[in-house]
Parts: C-alpha cells; structure tokens; sequence
C-alpha cells in the first residue's frame, strides 16, 4: 500500500497512465481509508493494514491478480471519478473478455461504496460484476488532477464472502495468474494508445521505505478510525 501512494506522490500528470500488476505475500486484509478498525473480524494472527483508498475491507490472497494505476483525470474528460472507474473497469472488462468471461460494469445490486464490511460482499455501481456478483473491486484516492485506481481480481472464491464470484468458479477451469496478467495488460491496451507497464523505480521505493516508516508501519495509522 506504501508503493502504491508512492506511484500516485511520484506521477507526472502530462506523462502516460503507468499501471502495476503484482501480488500478496503473505495474505493480508486492507482497510478502506475510513473504515473503523472495529469493524473487521479478521481471524487471530491475521495482517491487517489500511489503503490510502475509501471504500471496505479487501481479503487479499495469494490468489489474486492485484492492479494499480495512476492517471490524469483529464484522460476521462476532466475531475470525473466515475468516468474513470468506467473506462478502467471496461479496460479489464475487454481483456477478461478474452478468456471467456462476460462481465459487466453496473451490477443490479448497485448503490455507492460502503464503509463497512467486506467489499466484495457489497457490490457498488463502481464495480464489475457478473450476474450481480463483484468480480473486481476497486478504489480510488485523488491527488491534485491525478488519482490512483487499485482493484483486486479474484482467482478462486473468496471463503469469507459466501457466493463470491472468481474467474476460476466463472470459467469451470484453472486460471494462472500469467494468463490474467496478459489478459489485464492487453485490455489496458484499449484503454489509451500511450501507457506505461514496468517495474518500481528507485524513487518510489525510497518514498515507500519513507511512508512505511511514518504511516503503514505504524499501528496508529492502521487503527486510526
């Protein structure tokens, strides 16, 4: 979570949408920025942590294919944070297309983003879905004219959200991460006819080191609310 504020902090806005695709290790549970503490039953020994993003907790597992992306809002036709989530989420829509997965953006439950909970038991009108079921839950923090949109997709289902959805339950088959990877980059080749895909820069590991040390390493950040 450090690096990804570290990715939004060191962003350029007259530079392309830079996107990162990477993993858990160990398995951990993120807070929603405002989400109080309490309200998580995360079982005994659990990681816990808290995103700079709004929005309910995450389960993230090995198992997931986890994105970050940051960008100018002016990309999505000015300070519009619906637009973007529209246009990311029909991004990985299209690439998810491509192994067989027909999602759509605006599942029948809708609504706006709880605080409370767990995400994926709380499909939003931000979401990509598949028969009203959360597929891919995102969140977003906004700095200056840029933001940052991170998500989480799903490999198997999630234990601790009963009916959840995954691409594994979706397509009746093993799904590899590689596979969803390549999948999640050719859909954000849709999405702008500039971006950029490549690794941590020495900049933004220092400001993640930083921030760790003043933020996400500290238990008065994590147990803020």
């Amino acid at each position: 979570m450090a690096l990804d504020e570290a990715l939004l902090e060191a962003y350029r806005h007259d530079s392309p949408p830079i996107l990162r695709l990477y993993a858990w290790e160990p398995a951990a549970f993120s807070l929603g920025r405002f989400q109080p503490v309490s309200d998580l039953e995360a079982p005994a020994g659990a990681v816990v942590v808290r995103r700079l993003s709004g929005g309910s907790a995450i389960h993230h597992r090995q198992d997931e294919v986890t994105y970050a992306l940051v960008a100018p809002y002016a990309l999505f036709g000015g300070l519009k944070p619906r637009a973007a989530y529209r246009s990311i989420h029909g991004a990985i829509e299209a690439g998810l297309a491509g192994l067989g997965v027909a999602a759509q953006d605006r599942p029948q439950a809708g609504g706006r983003a709880s605080r409370r909970g767990l995400c994926y038991a709380n499909p939003t009108d931000y979401d990509l879905s598949v028969g009203g079921r959360k597929l891919v839950g995102s969140a977003q923090r906004r700095l200056g004219h840029c933001f940052l949109q991170h998500g989480s997709i799903p490999l198997s289902p999630d234990p601790r959200v009963p009916g959840a959805s995954s691409l594994r339950a979706l397509l009746g088959r093993e799904v590899e991460r590689e596979e969803v990877e390549v999948a999640v980059l050719e859909g954000f080749a849709t999405l702008a006819s500039s971006w950029i895909h490549d690794a941590l820069r020495d900049v933004e590991r220092a400001r993640a080191d930083a921030l760790v040390g003043s933020r996400y390493g500290c238990a008065s950040w994590t147990n803020a609310k």
